[in-house]
């Protein structure tokens, strides 16, 4: 502990140092964050941007879970998928092979896969710049004041059209006031975290805010091999930067310039063998590449014999002697400018983002055994195992944006243009499998030598798309009207909209002999409407329509190249769904809630095959659910919150090979059901400080990653506790203090988190979630 606080000290001291140069005023109190308005006992309000315009929560007729900068606090949240447990009908996890690529699911609609050739379901957004892949998606962010998820088609408010949601994030801007924040964290697995922010005063119409994070942990999985100097798996090791920067030389003009950046070096979970298939014991077994028999002494037979394969233990020890860290970068510039004209503002939008990921290939030649207990898998693909992967992508985009009133503000509109580039390549190594069992590590089998069998599935037939390129292009003109008529005392409201988009692909596979190349061009127009009648302003019902589109893409992992000539059809979605927004009880009440129906046209669908992703035109579906959130302080202090989602997904066609397989494909990423919970008390004031105390609850049901290679791989229900305690408001002369002690996953819950199904050698395996972190948080602000 003492290595890591003194590393931390010395990577703050300059902020530190620069913060106490300053001089200012100090803070005799923390100011409210903008986007909460402070309640003496009720709940506080909820300000949104969810439609483009600063709105409280209770008059946006979307459904949407906001998360405010206490709530990034409490649950010691950079990023999102730090909070997709408390959110009602989301999911989003890191998948296997990258501590930084995501798989994310809205209301059933997920979009899982890494190759940077196909475009996520669900958006994200980093003040409002779209962030294009799922690889690279999960980066962390020290100056978060907000995070909005955003259920249902977004488009005729955004920039990029999505079919499944959006996620918000929103960073805190420079106030043009001094202020200084030093948070330190320390925890088990050597956890040490120092965030730094530095609020610099208003100099000319020039307002500068920086903020520092440096993260550092040990791994959960430890790596035992004697060949390798790799010796934390799971592990974290991040420098993240950003930089704010406002320009506002006049009253009406805003200019924001904003810097990030993210560098992370780590090793991804190792994942486990869960399952080893009996059948394949007993047949030949044939793959894509080269067909092969299990032989009567191959070791997978002499595991199921010794029944040493166990799908409910995670493990902590492995042996691998092939484990390489992935260097990741991911940066990027916005420049956001806004003109306030009266009744109309004028804003654009320029942004240029990178990616880089780089893991050079290992070879993991070993099966180990841990008691005879479980068997740990050898591959030296990026996917399941130590990785041979080049990855990186480049995006432009531009976005001019016109928001306004008319006819004595009876009219609200918003209209805009987009334009998306991206460049991106992908280099890979081929799939090999190695099986390696030393002697006599298993009680009760017999092997006079080592054992060594090499099943060489031999380099992938040309056009299977390891090495490959794109370069893509959108643009689009999207528009939407809310008009009050003076009816019923303009408690009534109608909104339109509408979308045009044009997305062209590109894509070159590079390691086919010739490169094959191809591309194809997709447009949708999508249109929307809502109405929303207000009671009073304790209550908001509105019903909607919406459509989405997702464009098609080129398959460039497909083995012929008339399939890689055969783009995937985009696909359509029209969404019907109603929604109450409420609060009662003078505000010591709040209840939102939401029902939907989705008709799902030409769903695309990432499936597993042979070792890699094939993305598919599945057909239809039909999803039905709804989402329940409630808050309430009974008493002063004390607020409970909880909330419920239900997803019923069916599949109405899933045609594969020309045959219906609807019944017994499952949606990924789709639980039926999620839910959690949170007590916090706040004690009266006393002369130290402000007492607080929180207990939180999340339950997922079972998940699966796949539409087919689910029965061995599949995540059961979990439900995860956190608890947190902290002191605040202590004061230190000109300066705050809080100290928090803080325990995730109270419980040491083991659940697998991930997984894969590799039919075509007989065995399944999983990744598995994060085991009981505890840490205490020190902050200082003045």
């Amino acid at each position: 502990m003492d290595r890591v606080i003194r590393r931390g000290l010395a990577a703050s001291a300059l902020p530190m140092v620069l913060a106490a140069l300053s001089g200012g005023p100090a803070f005799a109190q923390s100011a409210a964050p903008e986007n909460e308005t402070a309640s003496q006992s009720g709940l506080a309000d909820i300000v949104v941007t969810a439609q483009r315009r600063e709105e409280k929560l209770i008059d946006t007729p979307i459904s949407v879970t906001a998360f405010t900068s206490a709530d990034l606090e409490a649950h010691e949240a950079v990023n999102f998928v730090d909070v997709a447990q408390y959110t009602p009908n989301f999911t989003a996890l890191t998948t296997t092979g990258s501590n930084h690529n995501v798989g994310a699911g809205i209301r059933g609609i997920s979009s899982q896969e890494p190759a940077l050739a196909q475009d996520p379901r669900v958006g994200f957004y980093l003040d409002g710049v779209y962030l294009a892949k799922n690889s690279g998606a999960v980066f962390s962010i020290a100056d978060l004041e907000r995070i909005e998820v955003l259920r249902g088609p977004q488009g005729t408010l955004y920039g990029k059209n999505t079919t499944g949601g959006a996620i918000n994030l929103v960073t805190a801007k420079p106030s043009g006031e001094f202020g200084f924040e030093q948070k330190f964290t320390f925890g088990n697995y050597d956890r040490f975290t120092s965030r730094t922010i530095i609020d610099l005063p208003e100099t000319g119409g020039f307002s500068l805010k920086l903020s520092y994070l440096k993260s550092d942990r040990d791994g959960f999985f430890k790596n035992d091999n004697p060949g390798t100097q790799v010796r934390e798996m799971d592990d974290e090791n991040t420098d993240a930067v950003r930089v704010a920067l406002r320009f506002q030389p006049i009253d009406w003009f805003t200019a924001d310039y904003a810097m990030d950046w993210t560098r992370s070096k780590s090793v991804a979970k190792p994942p486990q063998i869960s399952t080893v298939i009996p059948g394949y014991a007993d047949v030949p077994v044939v793959t894509s590449f080269t067909p092969f028999t299990l032989a009567p002494d191959n070791p997978f037979r002499q595991l199921i014999a010794a029944g040493v394969v166990s799908p409910d233990k995670r493990l902590k020890h492995f042996s691998l002697d092939g484990v390489q860290p992935e260097l990741v970068h991911v940066y990027g510039h916005a420049l956001n400018l806004k003109a306030d004209l009266g009744n109309a503002e004028l804003r654009s939008i320029s942004a240029w983002r990178a990616y880089r990921s780089k893991a050079e290939p290992g070879l993991n030649d070993a099966f180990d055994f841990d008691g005879g207990a479980w068997v740990e898998p050898i591959f030296h693909n990026g996917t399941v195992a130590s990785n041979g992967i080049h990855k990186k992508q480049d995006q432009f985009s531009q976005e001019f944006q016109v928001l306004g009133t008319a006819f004595d503000e009876r009219l609200q509109y918003t209209a805009g243009l987009y334009y998306f580039r991206e460049t991106g390549q992908e280099l890979s190594n081929q799939w090999n499998a190695l099986i390696f069992l030393p002697a006599n590590t298993i009680p009760g089998l017999n092997f006079d030598a080592l054992y060594r069998q090499e099943l060489i599935l031999g380099g992938p037939p040309g056009g299977l798309g390891e090495n490959y390129s794109i370069r893509n292009t959108s643009k689009a003109a999207y528009g939407q009207l809310t008009y009050t008529p003076p009816w019923l005392d303009g408690r009534l409201s109608f909104t339109g909209g509408l979308r045009y988009t044009k997305d062209k692909r590109k894509a070159s596979v590079l390691d086919a002999d010739p490169i094959w190349t191809t591309s194809k061009s997709f447009d949708n127009l999508s249109p929307s409407f809502t109405m929303a009648f207000a009671p009073n302003s304790d209550l908001n019902l509105y019903a909607k329509i919406s459509t989405g589109y997702n464009a098609g893409s080129i398959p460039v992992r497909a083995s012929t190249q008339a399939a890689f000539n055969t783009p995937v059809g985009d696909e359509k979605l029209t969404a019907y769904e109603i929604g109450i927004k409420s609060e009662w009880l003078d505000r010591r009440l709040r209840l939102n809630a939401a029902a939907f129906y989705y008709d799902y046209d030409d769903l695309q669908v990432s499936d597993f095959q042979e070792g890699s992703t094939i993305l598919t035109n599945a057909g239809k579906a039909r999803i039905t659910g709804f989402e329940v959130e409630f808050a309430a302080v009974p008493v002063d202090g004390f607020t409970v919150t909880a909330n419920y989602g239900y997803t019923d997904f069916k599949y109405r066609e899933f045609i594969v090979g020309g045959v219906d397989v609807a019944d017994i494909a499952k949606p990924p990423y789709a639980p039926k059901h999620t839910a959690s919970g949170a007590l916090e008390y706040v004690f009266p004031a006393f002369s130290i400080g402000e007492l607080s105390a929180r207990l939180d609850a999340s339950y997922r049901s079972k998940l699966t990653f796949d539409p087919f290679q689910f029965v061995n791989t599949a995540a059961d229900a979990r439900t995860l506790l956190d608890a947190r305690v902290a002191l605040s408001n202590i004061e230190l002369g000109r300066t705050r203090l809080e100290i928090a002690g803080w325990v995730k996953n109270l419980t040491d819950e083991e659940y697998r988190d991930f997984g894969v199904d590799f039919g075509s050698i007989g065995i399944a395996v999983n990744t598995w979630g994060d085991p009981r972190t505890f840490g205490l948080d020190l902050t200082l602000a003045f």
